[in-house]
């Protein structure tokens, strides 16, 4: 029987509304075949997201 890899991660997204900083505690849930991001802040925030995850070594496409 193989193992399967999975779990539960935080992601602190470092974001910027109307000039003002603020961090959105986001969540992985993840497995061996997908990555779920779980809050993912505001509307305009992609790189904000994609920076997060690489540095949290998941790549953004999973």
């Amino acid at each position: 029987m193989m193992a399967i890899q999975a779990g539960i991660t935080p992601l602190i997204l470092k974001m910027n509304a109307r000039g003002n900083p603020f961090h959105v505690h986001a969540t992985l849930l993840w497995d061996e075949n997908d990555v779920i991001l779980v809050d993912t802040g505001l509307p305009g925030q992609l790189e904000v997201v994609r920076n997060a995850l690489e540095e949290a070594s998941f790549p953004f496409e999973s």
